[in-house]
């Protein structure tokens, strides 16, 4: 008998589950070949973030806790300013054709990704 779908993944004991969905859906799209440089950047963002904690973010952190209250507020402004220009887009049909000219992201782009999502 198959197993609900809850019980196969946990979202709380999976770190970086949204990193993970995000190269499987590279996978899917483009393949694993084309899409190594995606993963690449996955795990070398990750490292990074670590190490950055790791030498010392976390105490910049505890020593001036007024940093982290302006980044809040400024990715909350920054949330605000992105569904400002999703509620504000027109609305035109989708071009069919216009998947075929994606590429999957690479290791750069991927590392560009860390600032946005906290992965």
């Amino acid at each position: 008998m198959p197993r609900p779908r809850k019980s196969q993944v946990s979202l709380v004991d999976t770190p970086y589950y949204h990193c993970v969905t995000r190269c499987v859906s590279s996978g899917v799209n483009f393949g694993y070949l084309k899409s190594l440089p995606h993963m690449l950047g996955v795990v070398l963002g990750i490292i990074l973030l670590q190490l950055a904690l790791a030498f010392g973010l976390g105490n910049i952190f505890k020593l001036y806790p007024v940093i982290q209250d302006v980044l809040k507020v400024a990715g909350s402004v920054y949330l605000l300013y992105l569904a400002w220009k999703i509620i504000n887009t027109s609305r035109t049909k989708v071009d069919l054709d216009q998947n075929q000219n994606q590429k999957p992201l690479t290791i750069v782009d991927e590392l560009g990704m860390r600032r946005y999502f906290s992965c």
